[in-house]
């Protein structure tokens, strides 16, 4: 049995915990008072589990227990959440909850108040004392690297190789989110100049003149693949961001050209995408998505143009013209010259 009397709730909360008990919810409270309960909705893939300090990505649904009222969700922003793991950086429910699950795994957590907010809760949306669900998916996890500063310059680059490989892995499985947090987090590390009190140490040279152009090799990869992850989640105006910070690199990059246009296509700016269009075609004449994109950058534009011009005839011909009033001849009153 729940020992109930260690968690004092109103009736109603009672009723709750005592469903959660019927739809198979496991006790998982570190002290075994009802607390925290959880039942598996979809089984994770491995029986690896994260461990504490662990970078941790999930998507969740928080809703309210009473009445199924939905408070939070990273599926509507579009974007999992990541935080690391048994720090206390999340409410004590997830702390512990996330570090029972597999990756993969998709749980439902119902959180008490002292596995979550408490008495006071967290108005408007969550009311004090309030007992909280959250269906929440494991996506993956990634040990804590150290930061930069605390990295040899050998260290620095293998790990921003590894951002590169862990990004290009999730990209082709069609993780977006992962992909986009590895390789920000290879951008990071690969820019890193150190400092104090928002000084730059001007006399680090990234370890030699090779080191810095690997260095910027690698970001520009980066950048560009990261582009490619905004396009594919329809946020162009990221992903033309992103081609235009790479191309700050290499004025010349390729990759980031054709995204850049490709990002501008959607947003349908034609002129941007036709001038990015002719400096690729300027480096390689024959590129044939190039080609095909000036082609269809064209029409598009003309159709825009013709639908303007359609649309203000339109206006124009709506609008009836207005008498113009004649000046009086030179020595002549108005009122004379209207006569």
């Amino acid at each position: 049995l729940l020992k109930l009397r260690f968690f004092p709730r109103p009736a109603d909360d009672i009723d709750v915990c005592m469903t959660a008990l019927d739809k198979e919810f496991v006790d998982i409270s570190t002290e075994q008072d009802g607390g925290l309960l959880k039942r598996i909705v979809v089984e994770g893939a491995s029986d690896e589990k994260p461990p504490k300090g662990a970078v941790v990505l999930v998507h969740y649904v928080g809703t309210l227990a009473a009445d199924g009222s939905e408070f939070d969700s990273s599926r509507n922003r579009g974007e999992p959440f990541r935080f690391l793991l048994g720090t206390e950086e999340v409410i004590r429910g997830w702390d512990i909850g996330v570090a029972t699950m597999r990756r993969g795994e998709k749980s439902l957590l119902r959180c008490f108040p002292s596995y979550a907010y408490g008495d006071s809760g967290q108005p408007p949306k969550i009311p004090g004392g309030a007992i909280l669900d959250f269906e929440v998916e494991l996506i993956s996890w990634n040990l804590k690297p150290k930061e930069p500063e605390e990295m040899t310059i050998l260290e620095r680059s293998q790990h921003v190789q590894k951002c590169k490989e862990v990004g290009n892995k999730a990209f082709k499985a069609g993780d977006y989110p992962l992909a986009v947090f590895s390789y920000e987090e290879g951008v990071r590390y690969a820019i890193y100049v150190p400092g104090k009190e928002g000084m730059i140490d001007s006399t680090f040279d990234h370890g030699g003149e090779s080191q810095l152009a690997e260095d910027h090799k690698i970001c520009i990869a980066l950048l560009a693949n990261l582009a490619a992850c905004f396009l594919k989640e329809g946020d162009v105006a990221q992903a033309a961001s992103k081609c235009t910070e790479a191309l700050s690199l290499d004025p010349k990059n390729i990759k980031a050209l054709f995204r850049r246009a490709q990002a501008h296509s959607e947003m349908r700016n034609w002129e941007h995408v036709l001038a990015d269009l002719v400096q690729l075609l300027e480096l390689e004449p024959e590129n044939k998505a190039a080609l095909q994109m000036r082609s269809a950058a064209l029409l598009e534009m003309k159709r825009d143009e013709h639908k303007s011009k359609h649309l203000f005839s339109k206006m124009l011909g709506g609008s009836k013209a207005m008498p113009v009033e004649a000046k009086p001849a030179e020595g002549q009153s108005l009122e004379e010259n209207r006569r």
